[in-house]
């Protein structure tokens, strides 16, 4: 989980046109350094009368800091998905977590939109 979490929140920071460092070595000053809390990451399906809802739900909090220290700014960015089937297979599954997955990038994108 916080794999996945860790790799959707690189990508959206390359997408919006970071390089985004992995070795503490190339930190200076003015490296922004973002911390990511996993407080949600769920999956479930609900059962009903001619089919079954399936859903995803994704929520972490940020923490946004200049290496140099600064006043830091926190964001909560969540995700929701959910389909409707006639069965939770493997296929439907990965679908319900790709859309939460699509809907957790456009939540980094427009919450870290401001960073400074």
């Amino acid at each position: 989980m916080e794999t996945v979490v860790a790799d959707l929140m690189k990508s959206s920071l390359r997408g919006m046109g970071y390089t985004v460092i992995g070795d503490r070595n190339q930190v200076k000053a003015d490296t922004l350094v973002v911390d990511v809390t996993v407080n949600k990451f769920w999956a479930w399906f609900t059962p009903g009368f001619w089919a079954l809802t399936l859903r995803s739900e994704i929520e972490t909090t940020v923490s946004v800091d200049r290496a140099s220290g600064g006043a830091k700014q926190l964001t909560t960015i969540a995700a929701k998905a959910e389909k409707s089937a006639q069965a939770a297979t493997t296929g439907t599954w990965a679908e319900v977590y790709q859309r939460a997955f699509e809907d957790y990038r456009a939540g980094v994108k427009s919450g870290l939109a401001g960073l400074k």
